[in-house]
């Protein structure tokens, strides 16, 4: 199993880390993604929901085979 935190000062795109977790050789992938709401915190304002939902989405479709939650 793989679980991914989407964090807001990361680099790497869903579809990287699916294409990461497919050359290990991992069955499950799971992402979770995480707001802000302290206004003084470092990724308060950072969270796009629709973005998010759409890339993941995206890689759903396009990583059948694996099981990505």
């Amino acid at each position: 199993m793989y679980i991914l935190i989407i964090a807001c000062d990361s680099k790497v795109s869903i579809e990287e880390f699916c294409e990461r977790a497919i050359k290990i050789i991992l069955k499950y992938i799971w992402f979770t993604d995480h707001i802000d709401f302290n206004q003084a915190g470092y990724g308060y304002g950072y969270y796009n929901a629709r973005k998010f939902f759409s890339e993941f989405n995206n890689a759903k479709e396009k990583y059948q085979e694996k099981s990505i939650f």
